[in-house]
C-alpha cells in the first residue's frame, strides 16, 4: 500500500535522534538532502496515506512511505530549529503577546489537521513536539500517535490557507544572540 514517493532504501541512516523510538537522521544517497526516518510499530495507515497526498502546513513534508512486517517507515522532512521547551529555559516565559502569537500558529495548524474528513486528532502536543524555526514559524512535530476521529476513510481537507506576521516579534528569533544563563 504504502510504496510511495523516493523509496526508503535511497536514503542512508548517518546519525540516530531517539533510538529507543526507532527515530533517525537519513540523507538521500542521490541529492544529499537531510531526513528524518522514523520506524513505527503503532500507526494508523490512513492518516500516514493522507497526510502524505496531503501535507499540512507546518508539519514536516512526508516524502515516501514503506510498510512491512507489521511496521511503517517514515521518511519525512527535516526541520531545522529550537523545540519550544529549550526556547522557553533559555528564554524564560513568553509575553503575553508571543505566547498568543505561538498559540494561534499552533491553531491554525490544528485547524488544518481536524479539516480532514473526519478529524485528524495529533494526541501529543507538548512543548518539545513544537518546533520554533528562526523565520518565526511555528512547526508541529511528531505525528507518532494521530488518529482519526472516527473510523471512517478520510476526504480531502477543506483548503485553508492563513498566514502570520507575529514571526517578527517572537522570542525565538532572537534566540541565537542570546547565551544560556
Amino acid at each position: 500500500m504504502f510504496e510511495q514517493g523516493l523509496p526508503v532504501s535511497y536514503y542512508e541512516e548517518i546519525s540516530e535522534l531517539n533510538k529507543e523510538h526507532g527515530v533517525f537522521i537519513v540523507r538521500h544517497r542521490e541529492t544529499g538532502k537531510i531526513c528524518v526516518k522514523k520506524i513505527l510499530s503503532i500507526y494508523n495507515p490512513a492518516v500516514y496515506a493522507a497526510l502524505f497526498e496531503h501535507p499540512v502546513s507546518r508539519t514536516p513534508r512526508i516524502y515516501a512511505l514503506h510498510e512491512e512486517n507489521g511496521r511503517l517507515t517514515v521518511i519525512e522532512e527535516y526541520i531545522s530549529g529550537d523545540p519550544l521547551s529549550s526556547v522557553l529555559e533559555i528564554c524564560g516565559p513568553f509575553s503575553a503577546a508571543d505566547a498568543a502569537a505561538c498559540g494561534w500558529m499552533l491553531c491554525c495548524i490544528l485547524s488544518d489537521l481536524h479539516a480532514f474528513k473526519p478529524p485528524i486528532i495529533h494526541r501529543d502536543i507538548k512543548p518539545s513536539n513544537v518546533i520554533l524555526t528562526e523565520d518565526g514559524s511555528v512547526v508541529l512535530l511528531d505525528r507518532i500517535l494521530p488518529r482519526l476521529s472516527t473510523r471512517s476513510s478520510l476526504e480531502r481537507p477543506v483548503s485553508r490557507h492563513r498566514s502570520s506576521t507575529a514571526s517578527a516579534v517572537l522570542p525565538w528569533r532572537r534566540i541565537s544572540t542570546r547565551s544560556a544563563p
